[in-house]
């Protein structure tokens, strides 16, 4: 599931660890470590919009507004992406946080101390990237079902049945008496870490 969705940067199975660019072609960091730019690859979300900074402002802001409680937005406090720690304690409104889209393939990241690890916590699937349009136009059933999924990554979720036999896939795995249960990887079911069996 998770080879549907893509963040900036991806886990290598390298054995440096290092993880590499994803949804980024490439990065710039600032001397003192506090500003990152990236730049975003010509890419396209499963409903054909083109995948954009703003993607990534409006999930990271999504993720950190108090009024989702989605428990992984710590994730951006320990990033020490700019304001974050004050919008977790709500001194700040989301709009403060480090995070700009400079233009539609441009994203700005402000740190307020540099982290040697970021690359690696932009490797984390919360920190995907969420198309606007498609999220508010599902509601709450973004990311329960392979329709409700709209991924930017190298493969496309659907639900698919047999050639001939008009079952659906998951209910002949079932047959076979297999227990299936797939933990939601997108970026909105991931912070709230639900589990669903098909």
């Amino acid at each position: 599931m998770m080879d549907s969705l893509e963040s900036l940067q991806q886990t290598s199975w390298e054995p440096s660890g290092v993880p590499s660019l994803a949804a980024a072609k490439s990065v710039a960091k600032s001397d003192d470590g506090l500003t990152y730019t990236f730049k975003i690859r010509n890419a396209k979300w499963s409903s054909g919009a083109p995948v954009t900074a703003h993607d990534f402002v409006f999930s990271w802001r999504d993720l950190i507004d108090s009024a989702n409680g989605y428990q992984y937005a710590f994730f951006l406090r320990t990033a020490s992406l700019l304001n974050a720690d004050a919008i977790l304690k709500g001194q700040k409104p989301v709009e403060e946080l480090g995070v700009k889209a400079i233009d539609d393939k441009t994203l700005e990241l402000k740190l307020e101390r540099p982290i040697p690890y970021l690359d690696n916590l932009l490797a984390y699937p919360a920190l995907l990237p969420i198309n606007e349009a498609f999220y508010k136009a599902q509601g709450k059933n973004y990311g329960t079902s392979p329709e409700t999924i709209n991924g930017n990554g190298a493969f496309a979720l659907f639900f698919g049945v047999e050639q001939h036999s008009h079952v659906p896939f998951c209910q002949v795995i079932n047959c076979k008496f297999l227990s299936v249960s797939i933990q939601h990887e997108t970026a909105r079911n991931q912070r709230n870490a639900r589990t669903t069996s098909y």
